[in-house]
């Protein structure tokens, strides 16, 4: 069920859909990342939005990190998923440097 007009489609193909998300991840070499998924946070991190209390029209699971409980929001049609940088600090999560690339892109809906 598409989140903007409740409609039999995913949101990437709703006809009403004038908001979009956008982004690319490549290796030094230039080479694009449709499935691999990295194993540990990076700079830009993993899961992507995290909030104590998530609003109800949205898709969400709990999750345990490091031992505390926090909600991820779903996006069904996402191939990457993100975390705030502040949630990866107050959790305590490593971070590591990744040689790789993400170019996001957000527009008003």
């Amino acid at each position: 069920e598409c989140f903007i007009c409740e409609g039999p489609h995913r949101v990437k193909d709703c006809p009403n859909r004038e908001r979009f998300n956008a982004f690319v991840a490549q290796d030094n070499s230039g080479a694009n990342f449709e499935s691999d998924v990295l194993a540990r946070v990076t700079l830009i991190q993993l899961i992507s939005a995290l909030r104590t209390v998530p609003p109800s029209d949205l898709m969400y699971v709990h999750l345990e990190i490091e031992g505390q409980q926090v909600a991820a929001m779903v996006d069904t049609s996402a191939t990457h998923s993100f975390m705030l940088e502040r949630i990866v600090h107050g959790l305590n999560l490593k971070v590591d440097k990744y040689s790789s690339r993400i170019k996001a892109a957000n527009s008003q809906a």
